[in-house]
């Protein structure tokens, strides 16, 4: 999906105004940084410097982010900015092969989360597929596999589905593959297969690795 030049002008218009009632708020920070992101990706109006002032944005409304969590670390809504900023960055650095500011990015999110003990109450899916992630693609493997078992966690918490946590437990399992430990890879997919529908396809991709 591309968006035409002129629904991409009215977002920056938008957002322009709402950044003039609001500078210092992480929201309009990031839906401004947001809208420059999406200019970038319409030929007719896109500039070379998009990509840069999008990244200032971001920047931003996660350190605005992190000044407001100091002093009101229970507010949902401003965590919630940081978590997808977070995100949202890290994966502009990866994309642009800057993966030691992308790790860095998410080991701020991840630092914050811990010291407030809010990633073992994180929601699964988005922790191991976003945050843990990242440090995949930015060759951190100790954290990708740290986050991966806090996600894993969580889902039992939680009451996952048995699809998810088969998944979540692949990952954990991939992950120790990236790091040459093929014992632990290997204990991580049958545990995968204990939770996995029988004759699947994701059940059936992991009998030939471990045929």
């Amino acid at each position: 999906f591309t968006p035409s030049a002129i629904e991409t002008r009215e977002v920056l218009k938008k957002s322009k105004v709402m950044l003039s009632y609001y500078p210092d708020s992480p929201l309009t920070n990031l839906l401004r940084g947001g809208a420059y992101f999406l200019k970038s990706f319409v030929p007719i109006i896109r500039e070379e410097e998009d990509e840069q002032v999008g990244e200032e944005y971001f920047i931003k409304s996660l350190n605005r982010s992190k000044k407001i969590l100091d002093s009101s670390p229970n507010d949902g809504i401003t965590y919630y900015i940081f978590y997808l900023t977070t995100v949202l960055l890290s994966k502009h650095y990866i994309a642009n092969n800057e993966l030691l500011d992308a790790a860095d990015i998410a080991q701020e999110y991840v630092d914050f989360a811990e010291n407030h003990n809010l990633l073992s109450s994180a929601y699964p899916w988005p922790l191991a597929m976003n945050i843990g992630s990242v440090f995949k693609e930015s060759f951190q493997f100790d954290n990708n596999i740290k986050i991966k078992k806090i996600a894993l966690n969580n889902s039992f918490k939680l009451n996952s589905s048995d699809d998810h946590i088969s998944s979540l437990y692949g990952h954990v399992a991939r992950g120790y593959l990236l790091m040459g430990e093929y014992d632990s890879a290997k204990s991580n997919y049958l545990k995968s297969l204990d939770f996995a529908y029988d004759g699947d396809y994701y059940s059936t991709k992991i009998k030939l690795k471990l045929a």
